[in-house]
């Protein structure tokens, strides 16, 4: 019932009520669908709603439960978290949570509220602290605009040794949904390379396929 009222007000492109947030908050799949879809966070007036979950779940240790509240910190521009998460990350953690506090820090440099030098600092530490691979593919990335050709190479190696969908999807979605990623549409050299990659990957359907390549194209143009 939860579920099929949040596919409503996303096909309507609406508001959500309180009422509605309360329920999606407590229910594991809409939740997850909410976090990922919805687009009027700061819009809708339930900011109190969304504060008072994260500051109630943000402590709480089941791996998927923190990484979707991190994820809605993000989505609400919730500063007010950043040492915690920031301790989230460079502490022992599943790889899920260490993303998603990648992803939030990625989102606040962006936004420009973590200076230059301190982002520089958090990547580097995790670069040579994180044994995991897919952190260590998100790093890359966000290093990427500091280091363009190196970190280019870096990531070709890794795409072309690596064929799982998640990280051209990974490398698309950060180029699509951050700023400081701008200046990738204007690199022919570099989004002709991705295009390739997907291109050649044999486990992405073709649909995905055209749908990432149309994502591209669209951003370049």
């Amino acid at each position: 019932m939860v579920v099929n009222d949040l596919i409503k007000v996303l096909e309507n492109k609406t508001f959500a009520s309180s009422e509605l947030v309360r329920k999606i908050l407590n229910n594991k799949d809409a939740r997850h669908l909410f976090i990922s879809e919805y687009k009027y966070f700061n819009d809708d007036d339930n900011l109190n709603l969304y504060e008072l979950f994260i500051e109630e779940k943000i402590i709480l240790k089941n791996i998927y439960l923190l990484s979707e509240t991190i994820e809605l910190a993000i989505n609400i521009n919730n500063i007010k978290s950043y040492n915690f998460i920031k301790d989230k990350l460079l502490t022992k953690n599943h790889y899920l949570v260490k993303i998603s506090c990648l992803d939030y820090i990625n989102h606040f440099y962006n936004k420009r509220c973590i200076q230059q030098d301190e982002y520089l600092n958090l990547n580097n530490q995790i670069k040579k602290c994180s044994s995991n691979k897919i952190v260590k593919f998100q790093v890359y990335i966000n290093l990427l605009i500091f280091k363009k050709e190196v970190y280019f190479r870096v990531i070709l190696k890794f795409l072309n040794n690596n064929k799982e969908p998640f990280y051209l999807y990974r490398i698309v979605t950060s180029f699509l949904n951050y700023e400081s990623f701008s200046f990738v549409f204007k690199e022919k050299k570099i989004l002709n390379e991705i295009i390739n990659l997907i291109n050649s990957n044999k486990i992405i359907n073709s649909k995905d396929k055209f749908n990432l390549i149309e994502l591209i194209c669209t951003a370049r143009a």
